[in-house]
């Protein structure tokens, strides 16, 4: 059994714990006993305005980490549910994040069902996300489209590709192709994703995305680079599962 709870440092003044692990659970006690928040969607935090009270909470989580078993890994950058958020704002349109547990076999499963290029590098990352007991990011349009974030193992990169909802039902032509999955550092993420991601759903699905076909188009550049280089680009502003068990 192995259990980590990776902290990170958030932009809002507070420490976000992700628990991780086959023995995850023990990683939640731990969290849980040492008085980090917990949030629906299973992360827990802890708000450092209190500089008092967070000291003393992390010394606790030392001391009921040991005794869980769970190894604390600080991590210096943002987690996969921040690098969303920060992808959403910098895309066209209206987009909403939501923060995966791919620990959940539900959430992990209906991941996997929904992921259109499900022979990709996503849906390896996604296998061993799920194995390691991980998390992932969905961004939602107005439109009804879908886009899954998730880390890319050994490097510092994420992966996002695009989600199928269930009001496409069996509207997706036999001769389109799934969009690729891209992959990009969180700085060059969003260039990627409205250049190449967002087109290729839009050709899919031309009818049903009119609204933001403009804007995408608009502003990418004749590039058929999936992970731009700082030199290609201006300098950023300013974060399934396997298949059901059988």
């Amino acid at each position: 059994m192995n259990a980590d709870i990776t902290l990170h440092l958030t932009t809002n003044d507070t420490i976000t714990a992700l628990p991780r692990g086959s023995g995850i659970r023990w990683a939640e006690t731990a969290l849980a006993l040492a008085g980090f928040a917990r949030h629906d969607d299973g992360r827990r935090v802890l708000s450092l305005h209190e500089p008092d009270t967070a000291r003393t909470a992390l010394a606790r989580l030392a001391e009921t980490a040991a005794l869980c078993g769970a190894t604390l890994v600080h991590s210096p950058g943002p987690h996969v549910g921040e690098v969303a958020d920060r992808l959403a704002d910098r895309l066209p349109g209206t987009w909403s994040t939501a923060l995966v547990n791919l620990a959940d076999d539900e959430q992990a499963n209906l991941v996997y069902e929904r992921l259109w290029d499900n022979e990709g590098p996503v849906d390896r990352a996604l296998t061993q996300a799920y194995d390691t007991r991980s998390w992932g990011a969905i961004l939602t349009a107005s439109d009804g489209r879908a886009l899954v974030l998730a880390e890319r193992p050994g490097d510092e990169h994420y992966l996002a590709a695009t989600l199928l909802d269930e009001s496409y039902g069996d509207t997706v032509p036999a001769d389109v192709t799934a969009p690729r999955s891209i992959a990009a550092e969180s700085d060059f993420l969003h260039y990627a994703v409205r250049t190449r991601l967002l087109p290729a759903f839009e050709q899919g699905f031309p009818l049903r995305l009119p609204t933001d076909r403009d804007q995408v188009h608009s502003t990418a550049p004749s590039t058929d680079t999936v992970t731009p280089t700082t030199a290609a680009l201006p300098a950023p502003a300013a974060s399934a599962a396997p298949a059901p068990h059988r």
